[in-house]
């Protein structure tokens, strides 16, 4: 299944999903492959797709994705569930779903998310920035644009704790503006 074993769970080298008797599943080989939940996450020419169990291909190898690697055991991203992950395409940037369905097209040049801690506060979880209309959309998790500026600033203001036990909160607000002449109208969004 690989010429190489890094960690308990990534391979790399000649990698075919097999049977526990040495049977192959599929005639399909692949530089790298990796579980993830009940699928296998494999890698052809860097770029990723998805097979089931079976060996049947539910996404080919088509996407080259955007992230960092600090975990040596898996450098291989798992994306199912509620994940959310970046890919690039034509050095245009997108997002798929943990269903690895696009659910915001590559036209940004690039996409920041909305720290951690401030999105469980507010809808939105993206600040992308679309180079051919020089405009920065806010998008929400389902990839829809909910407002369109030519500027976007977040600010999150905690709010105090009345026990110390109490998780951290914050009240996020948005300020946009827009270009008038030669000076930017600004306004305040809510969460």
């Amino acid at each position: 299944i690989g010429n190489s074993l890094i960690g308990s769970y990534t391979v790399s080298g000649n990698v075919r999903l097999i049977q526990a008797n040495g049977e192959p599943v599929s005639s399909e080989s692949y530089d790298m492959g990796m579980p993830c939940g009940e699928n296998f996450v494999v890698i052809r020419n860097r770029q990723y797709g998805l097979i089931d169990a079976q060996g049947k291909t539910l996404v080919e190898p088509q996407f080259t994705f955007d992230f960092q690697s600090h975990d040596y055991q898996n450098p291989i991203p798992c994306l199912h569930g509620t994940n959310q992950m970046q890919f690039i395409e034509n050095t245009k940037r997108g997002i798929l779903n943990g269903s690895w369905e696009v659910i915001v097209p590559a036209n940004y040049d690039q996409i920041n998310p909305i720290y951690s801690g401030h999105a469980k506060h507010t809808i939105a979880s993206y600040i992308a920035q679309h180079s051919d209309t020089k405009q920065f959309h806010l998008l929400d998790a389902a990839g829809k644009v909910i407002v369109e500026s030519d500027t976007i600033v977040t600010r999150a203001i905690p709010i105090p704790k009345t026990s110390l036990y109490e998780q951290d909160q914050f009240k996020v607000f948005f300020c946009v503006g827009k270009r008038t002449d030669q000076h930017i109208a600004w306004g305040i969004l809510d969460h």
